[in-house]
């Protein structure tokens, strides 16, 4: 649970130091956009408006005449979508348009509850657009068996006028029957009975023939021709296409939000190193000392506090060192410090003999402790032979303590490393050297160990246990936040007492 509020913050924090930059790319990603459309030519919309199926002209069509009709919506929808069919239209309508360009501007909507069908054309030119949405439209017509619609209405006039000729002549027979069944029971001869009995056979004959065929008539009437397209509203004004501008650009600068919120995070848990101090803090818990400024490559490896002593990066150890030896409750500050950079990048040793002449010009007893066996460099800065130092001391337990004094400062010593081991973490890890620990600190006020890189070797992690304080200088723009984080999560996992961090950053000559 800590770990995702950790992760939460973290994100938190990148976002609020980067937020200019996720004010700046999405304006400058909508005002792309809108440049963008602002090229784009203007396309003009026009619409034809067809009706598939039972049209007006059958008012009384059943269910399935209108299902019929649904279905063959859907084929006359995707019939305009063809080439042979597209080919036709653009020699029609002398269109400059190819039938892949025709396609993508063609826009086709069914309605199957009201059997409306729109089919709507957009072109850079109003005129075109009407023009060809109409042809599309007439085409279609001539696909369909419409062109015999009037026909049919016609013959269907014809059959109403004889169903009401039928309807006429049914009543006058119903008529005569009524007055031929009058007759017979008026009538008394037998002879004249069986006539008006014969003429009332014929009648009523007469009278199912006549219902027959009106029957007949009434079906032929009702019939409905289901597979008709006609067109209802031709397209007559070309309307400009609506280009979602507004939406676009809100589109473009919400893409520019995420793409840089996205590249930011990636860019800090990535690629982001520590380069100022407010890092330096929001990276780790660990007391924040200050930066030392460094005055460049040659600076980094030469005595800066004794050679440039108005130097920037002489004042900044000066104050370092008054800082340093003053603990937490006020009391002088004494005992063995652990010195160690992350990496590789800069040797703990040119650190080391710059503080401790300052703290030996302070009238502190300082001893320099060259602990890092792999790649020792504090011999080389006070001209000392490596030939003899902590190396022999731990191999030989025998041997005596002796340390180098340094003669233009007083009251500072060196133990250089001796010759390269490369059973460094076996030696330091000895009994041997926590007796040699023992006797610096009561030989000195203090022990300046220069120590293997923290993050690449564990010789200085194993010596962080064996001293009283631990000094990490972390280079500008060189190491991660995770990695200073993780560094100091190591020290406080094996007990080491973490005195704080400091920012080496380079002078503004120097960047």
């Amino acid at each position: 649970m800590r770990s995702k509020l950790d992760q939460r913050d973290r994100i938190i924090t990148i976002l609020g130091k980067w937020l200019w930059v996720l004010i700046l790319l999405p304006f400058l990603a909508g005002i792309g956009t809108y440049l963008v459309l602002a090229q784009e030519t203007t396309l003009y919309q026009g619409t034809t408006r067809l009706l598939v199926g039972p049209g007006i002209d059958f008012p009384n069509p059943d269910l399935n005449d209108l299902r019929a009709g649904a279905q063959l919506m859907n084929t006359y929808a995707e019939l305009p979508k063809t080439r042979p069919f597209l080919e036709r239209v653009i020699d029609r309508s002398n269109s400059d348009m190819g039938y892949e360009e025709l396609v993508e501007q063609l826009d086709i909507r069914t309605n199957e509850e009201t059997q409306i069908l729109n089919i709507s054309v957009s072109h850079e030119q109003p005129v075109q657009a009407l023009n060809i949405a109409n042809v599309i439209g007439q085409e279609l017509v001539k696909l369909s068996p419409s062109e015999s619609l009037e026909a049919s209405v016609q013959t269907r006039k014809q059959v109403i006028e004889q169903i009401s000729e039928l309807e006429n002549s049914a009543v006058q027979i119903e008529a005569s029957i009524d007055e031929l069944k009058a007759a017979f029971e008026n009538e008394v001869d037998a002879a004249a009975q069986r006539l008006l009995l014969d003429q009332l056979t014929s009648e009523r004959n007469r009278l199912s023939d006549n219902d027959r065929t009106l029957a007949l008539m009434y079906e032929t009437a009702q019939q409905v021709t289901t597979n008709q397209v006609k067109i209802v509203e031709p397209a007559r004004r070309a309307v400009p296409v609506d280009n979602q501008a507004l939406l676009k650009i809100m589109i473009g600068v919400l893409t520019g939000f995420v793409l840089s919120a996205v590249m930011l995070i990636v860019y800090e848990y990535v690629w982001a190193t520590v380069s100022t101090g407010k890092e330096m803090s929001q990276a780790t818990d660990a007391p924040f000392l200050g930066v030392i400024r460094r005055g460049g490559e040659k600076a980094d490896q030469s005595l800066t506090v004794r050679d440039l002593p108005d130097s920037a990066s002489a004042e900044d150890f000066r104050n370092l060192g008054v800082r340093l030896m003053r603990s937490a409750d006020g009391r002088a500050r004494s005992g063995s410090i652990l010195v160690s950079h992350l990496g590789a990048q800069t040797n703990a040793g040119t650190f080391v003999a710059n503080l401790g002449f300052v703290l030996s010009q302070m009238g502190h007893r300082v001893v320099l402790v060259d602990a890092n066996l792999h790649h020792p460099s504090l011999g080389a800065l006070f001209g000392l032979s490596d030939a003899t130092g902590l190396t022999h001391l731990l191999n030989d337990p025998n041997a005596n303590l002796d340390l180098t004094p340094i003669e233009v400062n007083q009251g500072l010593s060196v133990l250089p490393s001796g010759s390269v081991a490369n059973d460094s973490f076996k030696l330091l890890a000895s009994g041997r050297m926590t007796q040699i620990m023992q006797q610096l600190t009561n030989q000195a006020d203090v022990v300046l160990i220069a120590g293997s890189p923290l993050a690449t070797e564990a010789d200085s992690l194993l010596l962080s246990s064996k001293v009283d304080g631990v000094l990490i200088p972390v280079i500008s723009g060189k190491n991660r936040p995770d990695a200073v984080k993780q560094v100091v999560a190591d020290l406080r996992a094996v007990g080491a007492q973490i005195i704080g961090l400091l920012l080496s950053q380079p002078t503004a000559n120097d960047r």
